[in-house]
């Protein structure tokens, strides 16, 4: 089924318990664009990930995801469909590095049969566009954290999905790493019209990396649209509680985010 629009929320409201941690969030993200999310600390953006992979059914309201309903959706489409990027993931097997990334294939591999040569295939073109090719006979759990997310980014792109979704995928890498992640996520969308979205807390990294930035705060979107339009001073006060500065280079047009601590 095709569609314009990669991810639609309508009116999605989703809790924990007795506890909503979503209030009837519209958003919508064009297929083979790059979106990010922005907020503080419990403002939602977790629980809208979890929603749009179908892990937390909403409450009320209802997602689709290429025009499908996620909530019907059998697991095995759904990770046609979507790819996740986590925070971290626990490798307590010391798989080599082209075993891990055969993982991302577990939903198309007949478990009778085993992998196939596609799936073989798979792995080493995800390998090639991740830069972990050099890698691939190492064990996971001897990598650096640059190299292991960029694993990490193999075996979710292994999968073959038509939308990834990357929750804080440089928050524990330097910044020569963040680029170097960025720079593959960026081709991944530009050469395979795959819809990327992030969250991260690096107002300054998602500035000037997504196009179309959303802002959200205690479970609602408060903002959306072009990143200089989204972070302005005053919202980010009203949102962040502190006072951050906001420039922008006057050659390049990047912008540059800082929290005054006087």
């Amino acid at each position: 089924m095709s569609a314009p629009w990669a991810i639609a929320c309508q009116r999605v409201e989703a809790a924990y318990g007795p506890r909503t941690v979503l209030h009837g969030v519209e958003w919508r993200v064009e297929a083979g664009s790059i979106c990010g999310l922005v907020g503080p600390n419990g403002a939602g953006k977790s629980t809208l990930f979890r929603v749009v992979t179908g892990l937390r059914p909403p409450r009320q309201g209802e997602v689709t995801v290429f025009g499908w309903a996620i909530r019907r959706l059998p697991a095995n489409d759904r990770a046609g469909l979507v790819g996740v990027v986590p925070q971290e993931i626990a490798v307590p097997v010391p798989f080599s590095v082209r075993q891990f990334v055969l993982l991302g294939r577990t939903a198309r591999i007949n478990r009778w049969r085993g992998p196939t040569r596609r799936d073989w295939e798979a792995v080493e073109e995800a390998m090639e566009w991740t830069d972990t090719l050099a890698l691939a006979d190492r064990p996971v759990t001897e990598l650096s954290g640059g190299e292991r997310q960029r694993a990490v980014v193999a075996m979710v792109l292994a999968q073959d999905p038509r939308l990834i979704l990357l929750d804080e995928p440089t928050s524990h890498l330097d910044v020569q790493h963040q680029v170097a992640l960025i720079q593959i996520v960026r081709r991944i969308n530009r050469e395979r019209g795959t819809t990327i979205v992030l969250i991260s807390h690096d107002l300054n990294l998602m500035a000037n990396v997504c196009p179309r930035l959303v802002l959200m705060d205690h479970g609602r979107v408060v903002a959306d649209g072009p990143p200089s339009d989204v972070l302005t001073e005053d919202r980010l006060r009203q949102v962040y509680h502190c006072t951050i500065r906001v420039r922008q280079d006057p050659e390049s047009g990047a912008l540059a985010l800082f929290p005054l601590f006087a």
